[in-house]
């Protein structure tokens, strides 16, 4: 429950803090940006590679010890497997 420590605070909840889907919609490119999807998924893969590095955003402090050292494990995990996934789709 560590993570609802800062529920509402707008510097302490990663829930309300800027991501790079975060931004105004207000020019059709921008509309046309957010819908296709793409900040979302550029978000998913930095934060895929940032917890597979181990690198934590102040904003992850409420993730300590051994609850970090799962995140981190499990995203080595996934790049493992998405990389499996890859070659054997070569084969």
């Amino acid at each position: 429950f560590a993570h609802h420590r800062h529920t509402g605070d707008p510097e302490h909840d990663p829930e309300l803090q800027e991501t790079p889907t975060d931004f105004q919609v207000d020019q059709a490119w921008k509309y046309f940006l957010y819908i296709s999807g793409l900040p979302f998924w550029f978000d998913r893969t930095t934060t895929l590679v940032r917890h597979c590095l181990g690198i934590r955003w102040e904003s992850e402090s409420y993730l300590s010890g051994r609850s970090w050292d799962r995140v981190v494990m499990e995203a080595r995990t996934y790049v493992v497997l998405y990389a499996l996934l890859t070659l054997g789709s070569y084969v």
